[in-house]
């Protein structure tokens, strides 16, 4: 048995070399090892096949594995071929790279072809794809190449290019496959399947994309926030979006223009009728009650409720509770088209106002700020006070003020410094004195 990996490489084409004076026929063939793919698909990839007229170099095996660790999808590749009658029986034994070392592929402009219809070409053509790509390897440019093979099949010669997408965390979320040398404009929304009153509002938001560059994450992000935004703005908190469609209006050469349609199951429109508050230990319910727009009997502005939601968690945050968390479980009467809220509180420790200190200003101007600031060590740390006090100070400051909250030296307590710096500066810690502000006006 032979093992093939990318730091054996040398050894394995040594071993290709001393057996290329010999050829003999495939008249068996086995694959095992994967619980990813098929035993057939590993071989239709590999490039070999059972032929017991076309004898074959022992290099075109080691070829195959080696076009096997390339792919990318997996870790190990070993191969052994074994004496038979008329030939030699060839075994390839693989190990698959763990889940996490794959991502979805995302066929972002390509909109000549319904993405299942693509999807089963492109399985056709290459047996390792499963609509998912690895991390490494040869595979993602041969989906490329395959692309640009089923757009030529329908008249369309482009160039496909691919590139990984994360989010804003950095977190991978997919390889994008895309036309680079085709524009493609969206010209037309449509939402199927929502109330008729909606429409005009639907009109205003299709302005944000339409003449656009059509991408699949453009389409999908105006559904996930707009669309859905919208619905939930009127009460239909349940409503629900399909994957959006790109349909082709006009195709030239180098221009296509499209119309992207949403399904929409809408669903009921609910009305708020109250909620209540669970593990809410040191607020008292009226105090976040305090925070809620709606009124019981209006329709359930959810946009509203969430901005409601983090209000709520603001507040906690003037109280001491910088680690409050809050989980909305909406509680439906479909008989009624009502719905209720439970809001379930965690309010975490509670942190107390540690030192205060000062950078970049006189000691005089710095004691001054310090007595008209009227949060005192081992109180309560409120957020929002420190943030108003600083916003009082960028009125009046020649300099740039900024603000550094760090872990104070008691447990739950945070230091505050308010740093100030040169206008047009990047602040510092421990600056030169820069800021002596009216020493009549501390202010």
């Amino acid at each position: 048995m032979k093992s093939l990996c990318q730091s054996l490489l040398i050894a394995i084409l040594a071993t290709a070399a001393f057996g290329q004076a010999k050829e003999f026929a495939i008249v068996g063939m086995r694959a095992q090892g994967s619980q990813r793919y098929k035993p057939e698909e590993i071989i239709a990839y590999s490039g070999l096949a059972v032929d017991k007229d076309r004898p074959i170099p022992i290099a075109n095996v080691v070829a195959a594995a080696q076009k096997l660790i390339n792919s990318g999808v997996f870790i190990e590749v070993n191969y052994a071929h074994q004496a038979a009658q008329g030939g030699m029986v060839v075994t390839l034994m693989v190990k698959d790279k763990p889940d996490d070392q794959f991502q979805p592929a995302h066929f972002d402009n390509i909109v000549w072809l319904a993405k299942p219809v693509l999807t089963a070409e492109l399985e056709k053509r290459l047996p390792l794809f499963r609509g998912d790509v690895p991390l490494a390897g040869s595979l993602p440019d041969e989906i490329s190449a395959a692309i640009q093979d089923v757009l030529a099949a329908k008249g369309i010669k482009a160039h496909v290019s691919s590139m990984m997408m994360s989010a804003q965390s950095g977190a991978l979320e997919g390889m994008r496959f895309y036309v680079d040398d085709i524009d493609v404009k969206i010209a037309k929304v449509q939402v199927n399947g929502s109330a008729a009153e909606l429409q005009h509002e639907i009109d205003g938001l299709a302005k944000k994309i339409v003449g656009q560059d059509y991408t699949e994450t453009r389409a999908v992000s105006f559904s996930r926030f707009d669309l859905h935004d919208m619905f939930v703005k009127h009460g239909f908190l349940r409503a629900k979006i399909a994957v959006p469609q790109a349909e082709v209006l006009s195709s030239e050469t180098g221009k296509t223009q499209v119309a992207v349609q949403f399904p929409v199951e809408q669903g009921k429109q609910y009305r708020y009728l109250g909620g209540e508050f669970v593990g809410n230990q040191n607020l008292p319910a009226k105090d976040l009650f305090s925070a809620v727009k709606l009124t019981p009997g209006q329709v359930a502005d959810g946009v509203e409720l969430q901005r409601d939601e983090k209000s709520m968690r603001r507040l906690y945050a003037t109280h001491g509770f910088l680690h409050m968390t809050l989980t909305s479980a909406p509680m439906f009467n479909e008989a009624e088209s009502t719905v209720q809220y439970r809001w379930i509180v965690a309010e975490g420790p509670l942190f107390n106002m540690g030192k205060l200190d000062f950078s970049g200003i006189s000691d005089k101007s710095a004691e001054n700020l310090r007595q008209l600031f009227k949060l005192h060590e081992g109180e309560p740390f409120d957020a929002g006070y420190v943030y108003t006090f600083l916003n009082s100070l960028h009125s009046s400051a020649p300099a740039n003020i900024t603000l550094e909250e760090t872990e104070g030296e008691k447990p739950n307590s945070i230091d505050v410094t308010i740093v100030a710096c040169r206008q047009g500066a990047s602040c510092q810690q421990k600056p030169d004195q820069l800021f002596t502000p009216d020493e009549t006006n501390p202010q």
